[in-house]
């Protein structure tokens, strides 16, 4: 890789909220990932990485068609995505939170999906919504990119002070075979959503008293 100029695009796994939801209408990632390689400056490659639960379950098709596009090279799932993240130089997310990691690591990040972190300036994360101008639209963020430690530092503060302690997936939504952290039930963390939201709304209250 170090002799390779690259960018990285992680699957999603699938199905996922990320993708469905927030990755609207982008979910065909095999065709997504065929327009990045075609609009890639033509120096550089598109290293396209499984994500670790999805191994052993996607079609082998898909691989098929994913190798069958030009510049695509597939990355060993066995390899963390931060090995690629570190020589890449663009990283490239419908929605996923290695497009966070790549910020913090000082990557440019072309976001397509709803993704959180979007709303960091467009010279560290900008998101691609032209795709008919898709080719420039990456000439431009490669040339111009700035990071911005300060700007950075304000999302993840802000992130950390809106956040309280549930497990959205494993307790509140219940499904099986997901991390979780701790032994919290059901009421403890529905009862934590319920004081988050209370604390959220006293604070705007305050903010914009009638």
């Amino acid at each position: 890789l170090s002799d390779v100029r690259y960018a990285f695009f992680p699957l999603h796994t699938e199905p996922e909220i990320l993708l469905l939801v927030y990755g609207r209408p982008y979910v065909n990632q095999i065709e997504i990932i065929r327009m990045l390689a075609m609009c890639l400056p033509v120096d550089m490659k598109l290293v396209v990485k499984e994500h670790p639960w999805m191994v052993g379950k996607r079609r082998l098709g898909a691989y098929k068609k994913l190798l069958d596009i030009p510049r695509v090279r597939f990355a060993s799932p066995a390899l963390t995505a931060r090995e690629f993240i570190q020589k890449a130089d663009l990283v490239t997310v419908l929605t996923s939170s290695v497009g966070l990691e790549a910020t913090i690591l000082g990557k440019p990040v072309l976001s397509f999906g709803h993704a959180p972190f979007n709303v960091l300036p467009d010279r560290i994360v900008l998101r691609a919504k032209d795709l008919l101008n898709l080719q420039n639209t990456i000439l431009d963020f490669l040339t111009n990119y700035r990071s911005d430690e300060k700007a950075i530092l304000a999302y993840i503060s802000a992130v950390i002070a809106t956040s309280f302690p549930a497990n959205l997936y494993s307790v509140l939504l219940g499904r099986k075979n997901v991390y979780s952290i701790g032994d919290q039930s059901f009421e403890s963390d529905i009862n934590s959503l319920a004081r988050h939201i209370r604390e959220r709304l006293d604070l705007q209250n305050k903010a914009n008293p009638e």
